[in-house]
């Protein structure tokens, strides 16, 4: 599986259409067709957290045109997580998806930008991803030591 090492470059723009869960709807009796979030988008590399946007109040379309950028040493996928910031309480998962970075090396090109869908909900968020860097594919030896 290749391994992507170099210089990510995320810009989270924008997504539409988000959808609160039925765990955000708990509180909002009555206002359950009207209800806006307060939502945030956070990036994992792997399993490190590599930064959030900031919060968007009201709204089920928020705009955030922030820019991410990390060295990478073995990445191997992007998950991109939006939440709502609760005011009491855990933050309310919305929808997520996850990229892995060697779907990006068979586009043929450092640069992604697109629409990604997110799960649950068929929800879309704009990103750009830039690669500076290699992809390494490590293989696993055929003929190994046994003990």
């Amino acid at each position: 599986m290749p391994v992507f090492s170099g210089l990510l470059k995320v810009r989270v723009c924008e997504a539409v259409d988000l959808k609160p869960t039925p765990w955000a709807l708990r509180h909002a009796v009555g206002k359950s067709g009207s209800f806006l979030l307060d939502p945030y988008l956070a990036l994992n590399l792997d399993q490190t957290r590599l930064g959030q946007t900031v919060t968007r109040t009201k709204t089920n379309s928020p705009a955030w045109h922030q820019e991410f950028c990390t060295e990478v040493r073995e990445g191997r996928s992007l998950e991109l997580s939006v939440f709502h910031d609760a005011p009491i309480g855990y933050d309310d998962f919305v929808a997520n998806c996850t990229i892995q970075l060697e779907d990006l090396l068979q586009n043929g090109t450092r640069h992604y930008e697109d629409w990604v869908l997110l799960s649950c909900v068929w929800v879309r968020t704009h990103s750009v991803i830039y690669l500076t860097g290699l992809f390494i594919i490590f293989k696993q030896n055929k003929h190994q030591d046994s003990i």
